[in-house]
């Protein structure tokens, strides 16, 4: 999920030309097929999977989830993006 956070902060910061945080609220289709919803929520922002698009060759389970209990949960509406920041130059934020 590391790779998802760096090509998603590249296709906002890189092709979009976002000069405001309000500009990345929203949903985006990322190059490996997911689509991701990006909201505010205390001060900060998150981001959730809202379609798979035949991702990772049709994998809709959380199937490569290190912690076993966790594999059998959709991707759909998992919250892989959080306390994302933004400022002029940079945005940082947690993988969860």
């Amino acid at each position: 999920m590391q790779l998802l956070l760096t090509l998603f902060v590249s296709l906002i910061l890189g092709f979009s030309g976002v000069n405001s945080s309000r500009q990345i609220v929203g949903k985006w289709h990322l190059q490996n097929g997911l689509d991701l919803e990006i909201y505010e929520q205390d001060g900060t922002f998150s981001g959730k999977i809202i379609a798979l698009n035949d991702f990772n060759e049709g994998q809709k389970l959380d199937e490569k989830n290190p912690e076993k209990e966790l594999r059998n949960r959709s991707l759909i509406g998992l919250v892989i993006l959080t306390e994302l920041e933004y400022n002029a130059k940079t945005m940082s934020g947690r993988m969860a």
